[in-house]
């Protein structure tokens, strides 16, 4: 699942996702994606942080204090890089913080894609 407000960041994750065999669900708010996460209980979940309606903080918070959604690797990708940012998101339970600009479509899924085989 990506929950990703940009449309253009998600075209782009989603369609690198679903050549490399992946089901993706899409959400373009936080709010959108608790409702997605609740319905479709994904494998994985890429995570903007900031977003409209909920703030990928937020969703971190709910989902990890979820017992049907705690277990489920969130892979947060975001460009609020600083050591603020990333700790409050680790803390929060993220799996991985990925800078959006660091990373291409291909080792953002090859990325995904590990956490799919675990």
């Amino acid at each position: 699942m990506i929950i990703e407000d940009d449309i253009l960041m998600m075209d782009i994750y989603s369609t690198a996702l679903a050549a490399a065999g992946c089901r993706v669900f899409k959400a373009w708010d936080g709010e959108e994606g608790l409702r997605l996460v609740a319905e479709n209980c994904p494998s994985a979940i890429l995570l903007d942080l900031i977003m409209p309606k909920v703030t990928g903080f937020e969703v971190l918070e709910k989902l990890k204090a979820d017992q049907a959604t705690r277990g489920i690797p969130v892979l947060v990708l975001s460009n609020l890089v600083d050591d603020v940012n990333i700790k409050q998101a680790m803390d929060r339970g993220a799996e991985r913080f990925l800078p959006k600009t660091g990373y291409t479509p291909a080792e953002i899924t090859k990325t995904v894609l590990e956490y799919l085989a675990k």
